[in-house]
């Protein structure tokens, strides 16, 4: 038989191993599972045009990095916000890539060259955030 004391212990640790192992849980959800939710949501209910989305593509794949660049720098300079430039414009340009890909409209070199300008980009994108 196991003594009072020492199982109220154990309830007592098992209880605190809970709470924290919810509390992670909590912080998971809350920090990364709703925020990448909400993104989506946002983008798919509202989305670049698909000129800009086309455009942004072409200028990954035919163009040195700097072209897309400046092209998404002239959009912020006519007001639009980084944060819609990452889920209208660059998010769905992704995508499109993607698409080109599948459809094979482009190739694997030209898709890893492609993603590799539109991270620059973003990074770009996101550093103007901060």
């Amino acid at each position: 038989m196991v003594h009072p004391k020492l199982r109220e212990g154990a309830n007592l640790s098992q209880s605190r191993s809970e709470k924290a192992r919810h509390a992670r849980l909590v912080r998971v959800i809350e920090g990364e599972i709703v925020p990448r939710l909400m993104m989506s949501r946002a983008a798919a209910a509202t989305s670049a045009p698909s000129a800009d989305v086309a455009e942004l593509a072409r200028l990954l794949l035919v163009h040195e990095g700097e072209i897309a660049s400046e092209f998404v720098h002239m959009l912020r300079q006519h007001g639009a916000l980084p944060e819609r430039i990452c889920l209208e414009l660059l998010a769905p340009t992704a995508r499109r890539l993607g698409e080109l890909w599948a459809r094979d409209a482009c190739d694997f070199a030209e898709l890893t060259t492609g993603l590799n300008r539109l991270q620059a980009v973003l990074l770009e994108v996101s550093a103007e955030r901060h």
